[in-house]
């Protein structure tokens, strides 16, 4: 997989058509790139372009239309009349450019005045400050690369990506630029990607178009359909249920003075809530603890609610209540009286398994509600959250998993 894949092979691979593997250790004493989205400014422009010459580097001024760089080229010349500046873009001829391009490694050159041409190109590690005009008409993945080209050693580089006039907070382009602006950290490529999964959605991945319809339904929904698609190609039954509905009484949440960004926070909602599998969980929950610091208790209790949902779907599960008296977790009808589906009749064979092993206190009724002996008291802080662990444990038998490494206690 590259640094920033486009949505629908990132996509691909979240789904298991591809494979996907993630190298998040950076190189050694390399820092991460410090990002600034601002309109466009003299000021700026000038400030960033002096500090990166105190410091004897040099400078990627990137203005993406070959027919306004020879004015740009005069602008820069009387913002900084003391910097060397050439100019590269793919419409040169390629001995041109090919000069210009060596002439700027050799530090002829203070700054070089480009197009997109420098996106994956040739390392440069004297060039540690970027300058991107109009930034907010770039792809994010394209923003992302064009990040990269700085700081590519163990000097601290820096990125301004300059808003084009006019420009509106509820713009794409600015949106994307946000995104950037939160995820400065090093190894934060996945996560972009991930962003500009959410942001332009995956496309058709069955097809040759990228035209697809995540935006109309959203990403999660869309996952499930391109799963049920998938599995009838295969010849399996595809089962509908609705959502669990949960009533457990732990604080599951993420605190505001955790994560002040309440988009941020929407986000991690949404990922933990659609992470398939328990690799996912866990990786998540240590990136909230390497960007936000250690998780609190009511973070850790939320990914704990994303199993408990997971896995009561996993079984036909449709709701879970914590009374005084007992929990209540309710099958769906569909999965008990299906006749017909391999499936559902594994899932039903082995909560019959479970409630003949004679589970302390575990009984199922005749309307199809498992009730487990765990009260509402067992949930609460003084009793350690006791409950908790053991309804994660029953619902592991239920499940599926190992009897013997998930039993909960007589």
């Amino acid at each position: 997989m590259s640094a920033t894949p486009i949505p629908r092979t990132l996509q691909m691979a979240m789904i298991g058509l591809r494979d996907l593997s993630l190298l998040t250790t950076p190189p050694k004493a390399r820092l991460a790139v410090k990002t600034f989205v601002c309109p466009f400014d003299e000021t700026t422009i000038r400030d960033s372009i002096r500090y990166e010459l105190a410091r004897g580097g040099q400078i990627f001024f990137v203005h993406n239309r070959v027919e306004d760089l020879r004015a740009v080229e005069q602008y820069l010349k009387q913002l900084v009349p003391e910097a060397r500046i050439c100019v590269g873009h793919g419409k040169m001829p390629q001995k041109e450019l090919d000069k210009t391009v060596i002439e700027f490694m050799d530090q002829k050159f203070d700054i070089l005045l480009c197009t997109t041409i420098i996106e994956s190109g040739i390392d440069m590690p004297n060039v540690n400050t970027i300058i991107v005009q109009d930034a907010d008409h770039f792809g994010l993945s394209q923003l992302y690369q064009l990040r990269g080209r700085v700081g590519r050693r163990s000097t601290r580089g820096y990125a301004y990506f300059l808003m084009s006039p006019g420009a509106r907070d509820e713009d794409d382009g600015v949106k994307r630029l946000e995104v950037l602006r939160e995820h400065q950290d090093l190894g934060s490529g996945f996560a972009i990607a991930s962003q500009d999964l959410e942001m332009r959605g995956a496309g058709n991945i069955m097809g040759d178009d990228q035209s697809g319809r995540v935006t109309e339904v959203g990403l999660e929904t869309y996952m499930q359909m391109l799963d049920d698609a998938i599995r009838s190609m295969g010849g399996r039954k595809v089962r509908s249920l609705p959502e669990a509905e949960i009533q457990v009484p732990v604080e599951a949440q993420i605190p505001e003075d955790y994560v002040q960004n309440s988009k941020e926070r929407l986000r991690l909602y949404r990922r933990f809530f659609g992470a398939r599998n328990e690799d996912n969980l866990q990786a998540l929950t240590l990136e909230c603890g390497d960007r936000f610091g250690p998780p609190p208790q009511s973070v850790l209790h939320l990914a704990d609610m994303a199993r408990v949902r997971r896995w009561l779907m996993s079984f036909g599960g449709i709701g879970l209540n914590v009374s005084d008296d007992f929990t209540e977790v309710k099958i769906s009808p569909e999965v008990l009286q299906a006749r017909d589906d391999a499936d559902a009749e594994a899932v039903v064979k082995r909560i019959f398994d479970v409630c003949n092993r004679q589970v302390k206190g575990v009984r199922l009724t005749p309307d199809g509600r498992l009730l487990l002996p765990l009260k509402r008291k067992q949930f609460r802080p003084e009793s350690g959250y006791t409950g908790l662990s053991e309804l994660k444990k029953f619902l592991i038998l239920f499940a599926g998993e190992s009897y013997v490494e998930a039993a909960p206690k007589a």
